[in-house]
């Protein structure tokens, strides 16, 4: 532990307790509320090591550098304390405070952190102060979207069967025509689903009138059934297309929209593909869902449908920020420690400045209780630590003595 810390412990726990009515000064919770010194445990307090050092410990026998013999927990622990030089000294007792989320225990009851459960609060998700974004939240210590996580679907630990997928919060099969292979892939006019695409089972050599039923070699499907490839029921359709139709294997299709005959009889789009005007395009935010739907600005085009990049979909559809993190410019990133992007997106620190707690602050200080600090026995590391009694700060966190 540090010289000025012994200092503080040894001037005002002198003799193994602390009198609030024998000291003025008592009642401060900053430095700024004392006239001299510093604020310690709600004691004004200043002096030098060999001013204040009280009276040996009942138990001094096992006090030694590097360990304590403990009368209570947590926060509140007390004991004997040895420093560096040999120099010994009271730790008395320290007062219960409400507990808060900080691995600390806080209010002396033998259990840390009892009022979080790490594992469902979205505001520690997994670990003290890890915040779920927009529309996520905690299951398993873990934020997910809970219409889309087919693990977690519209509940945590509500797990679809196989199968199904996550659509809109709602266990749904993925072998219907609304969803067809992924939740939002809706089959056109006269499509039906198999083995999770859309086909025509009018011209399907693989489904032919029905799911699974295949052509054999040198057969093709023509209005439903498996012909020989010159059959006259696959070269001329009955009655006759209309002028924006062909003839495509007995059936007419429109190849300027068909994705199984775009462009011409029998070719067809790739899985997700759209045919638009008789071109093969992706189903983008450039054609959503349906050609000629653009996304608006920095909207995703997902399962057919334009939403918002967040903390849900970040960069690319279903990509999840961890806790603690937003979406900012298409990637995930912690806004309590980016300095490019400290406490929201885009807002930029200083060279000279550290992004801590969503704030700038001076290189090597963090933003605790409202202000930034230095690192001390009172506010250690950017978790804000208060080390207590039976530990000092090594600059990032609370170590014990």
């Amino acid at each position: 532990m540090k010289r000025s810390t012994m200092t503080l412990l040894a001037l005002v726990f002198a003799g193994c307790t602390a009198n609030p009515g024998a000291n003025p000064s008592f009642g401060c919770e900053t430095d700024a509320d004392c006239d001299r010194g510093v604020c310690y445990r709600g004691f004004c307090v200043e002096g030098g090591m060999d001013s204040g050092v009280g009276p040996a410990c009942d138990d001094s026998a096992r006090c030694f550098s590097g360990e304590a013999s403990l009368r209570g927990v947590g926060a509140c622990a007390e004991g004997c304390l040895q420093d560096v030089d040999g120099t010994e000294m009271c730790v008395g007792e320290g007062a219960p405070s409400e507990e808060t989320c900080n691995e600390v225990d806080d209010d002396c009851d033998g259990t840390t952190d009892e009022n979080f459960d790490l594992l469902q609060d979205r505001n520690n998700c997994g670990a003290c102060g890890a915040v779920c974004g927009v529309g996520l939240e905690c299951c398993s210590g873990r934020c997910v979207d809970q219409s889309g996580d087919a693990l977690n679907c519209g509940a945590c630990g509500r797990d679809c069967a196989e199968g199904e997928g996550c659509c809109g919060g709602s266990c749904a099969p993925l072998d219907q025509p609304d969803n067809c292979g992924v939740c939002g892939n809706a089959c056109g006019p006269g499509q039906t689903c198999c083995d999770g695409a859309c086909v025509n089972p009018q011209t399907s050599r693989d489904h032919c009138m029905t799911c699974g039923n295949a052509c054999d070699a040198g057969e093709d499907c023509c209005g439903g059934t498996c012909e020989l490839e010159d059959a006259p029921a696959c070269t001329a359709c009955d009655p006759t297309c209309t002028g924006v139709d062909t003839c495509c294997f007995g059936s007419c299709a429109d190849t300027d929209s068909d994705p199984l005959n775009c462009g011409g009889c029998g070719i067809a789009c790739g899985a997700g593909e759209l045919c638009c005007g008789g071109s093969c395009v992706a189903n983008d935010e450039a054609n959503c869902g349906m050609c000629g739907r653009t996304c608006g600005g920095t909207e995703l085009c997902c399962g057919g449908s334009c939403v918002a990049e967040d903390s849900r979909n970040c960069g690319t559809c279903g990509m999840t920020c961890d806790a603690g993190e937003q979406c900012c410019g298409g990637g995930c990133v912690d806004t309590r420690t980016d300095e490019l992007n400290c406490g929201t997106c885009g807002e930029m620190c200083r060279a000279s400045e550290e992004c801590s707690n969503e704030n700038c602050c001076p290189a090597g200080q963090n933003f605790c209780d409202g202000r930034c600090r230095e690192n001390s026995n009172e506010y250690c590391g950017s978790g804000c630590e208060s080390c207590g009694l039976l530990s000092g700060c090594n600059g990032t966190r609370c170590v014990g003595l």
